[in-house]
């Protein structure tokens, strides 16, 4: 079985270096971006692997994570989403689970949050969807 791709998208250094520690230690590896429009110009390289789990705040810069998240699950709509917030209303958790976000994980979160958002979803296998059309912003 060949190793998991986690890609952490989040304006913070901090916490995209906090999740890539607990991803690598988990026995992942990981890619990470400071901000979706990277992410999903790494996404759109052919040659590059598709993750297998996306870790995505909703407030990074350019493009928020929910639009981020449409996006991304028109191309791979089995890639599993979870999206890192400072906001945990209800309201917040509906727009992303209409954005097709799994799961939203409220910051600051603990090194258990993110271990047990991996686990359940790291069995998936993840694939375009077949349609080329461009999905970019």
């Amino acid at each position: 079985m060949s190793t998991k791709l986690v890609m952490i998208v989040d304006n913070s250094q901090f916490i995209r270096t906090v999740c890539e520690f607990i991803c690598q230690r988990e026995g992942f590896e990981t890619v990470s971006f400071p901000d979706g429009i990277l992410a999903m110009q790494w996404l759109a390289n052919p040659s590059a692997p598709p993750p297998d789990l996306l870790f995505l705040d909703t407030q990074v810069p350019f493009v928020n994570g929910y639009k981020i998240t449409s996006k991304i699950k028109a191309r791979f709509r089995d890639l599993p989403i979870i999206l890192l917030s400072w906001h945990d209303g209800k309201r917040d958790r509906l727009k992303a689970r209409r954005a097709g976000a799994q799961e939203v994980i409220v910051k600051p979160f603990k090194s258990a949050d993110i271990i047990q958002a991996i686990y359940p979803l790291q069995e998936q296998q993840v694939a375009p969807s077949g349609d080329e059309a461009p999905w970019l912003l």
